[in-house]
């Protein structure tokens, strides 16, 4: 097997594709990378049209992995022939000490779903309850952490689900805060790219388990692929009880999009777990006794004697 390795006695080393075709909006590029714990430095990739216009798609600077690392990158709807860039910088100086490791290296470098007449499956691929494996969902390559598929309770006594939510003997995803995690490391979850939604939307419904001393959060966005634009639907933050718990968030978008789903850490003690991700068409049912505000104000009332109104609103305030 044959991979690409940076020449560490130049300051940057440059990787160009041949010029690629137009594409679909479901186009993705899949590639493997390893950036040793010693590197100082960063591996870029750039998605260029044309002679001037160039977007930085993608940077790593560190890996907690000793291993090589899988990604899977959204490039979304191209209308006219571009090039992949992968750009290796290092910032030793000619005075440094030689004996600082500079490895950086490539591998695998494919494309996925990127014909321009290219038909998604239905969305329904997206519905997991983990029993054999992450049904097409991507761990994310940048972040600290992996999700864990896991069986029955975990090592730590007094944290995290005593079994899956499906029936207590199956398998769900999880991350563990220990002595080597730091406060704020994360662990993505992404979804297959995925069509526009219609105007009736889905409801995406996922169950999660949040307990210990020192929970982080667990927060549920929406990647639009064509405005690369992040949109935040629904977050908890802190223990939640020792019960497996429902989170519902109401989906419309016109364009491809990817769910993504992030849990932080938040201290030494404290697990998150999620599992039964499921979709079904239209708006998400009621849930008795919850008012999440998406569908409307389920049957609160503003008084009229008083000097303000609520105003029910979306996005950043």
């Amino acid at each position: 097997m044959q991979s690409y390795i940076m020449d560490s006695s130049k300051d940057e080393a440059v990787f160009q594709s041949p010029s690629l075709p137009i594409s679909s909006a479901y186009c993705q590029l899949l590639f493997h990378f390893y950036v040793g714990a010693g590197s100082a430095g960063n591996l870029s990739l750039i998605l260029q049209k044309g002679e001037e216009d160039r977007k930085l798609l993608w940077s790593r600077s560190s890996s907690t992995s000793t291993q090589w690392v899988p990604e899977h990158l959204p490039l979304g709807k191209q209308d006219q022939p571009y090039r992949i860039i992968f750009s290796s910088q290092t910032s030793l100086k000619q005075d440094d000490s030689l004996s600082t490791t500079q490895t950086m290296a490539l591998d695998d470098i494919s494309f996925q779903n990127c014909e321009k007449d290219y038909q998604p499956p239905e969305f329904s691929l997206a519905t997991c309850s983990f029993e054999k494996d992450l049904c097409g969902w991507i761990q994310g390559a940048a972040e600290e952490l992996d999700w864990e598929r896991w069986s029955g309770p975990n090592e730590s006594p007094n944290a995290g689900p005593p079994g899956d939510h499906t029936s207590g003997n199956g398998y769900y995803l999880y991350i563990k805060s220990s002595s080597h995690s730091r406060t704020g490391d994360t662990a993505h979850l992404k979804s297959p790219l995925s069509p526009p939604t219609g105007p009736d939307g889905y409801c995406f419904t996922f169950w999660y388990h949040m307990f210990g001393a020192t929970v982080g959060s667990l927060r549920m966005s929406v990647y639009d692929i064509s405005s690369d634009h992040i949109i935040s639907m629904w977050q908890r933050k802190g223990s939640q009880g020792t019960e497996w718990q429902m989170a519902q968030s109401h989906v419309k978008l016109t364009e491809v999009h990817q769910i993504l789903i992030e849990a932080s850490v938040g201290g030494p003690s404290g697990h998150i777990a999620i599992d039964d991700l499921s979709v079904t068409k239209g708006a998400c049912a009621p849930t008795e006794g919850i008012c999440d505000f998406e569908e409307g104000d389920c049957g609160w009332t503003q008084q009229s004697v008083d000097d303000l109104d609520w105003i029910r609103v979306s996005g950043k305030m």
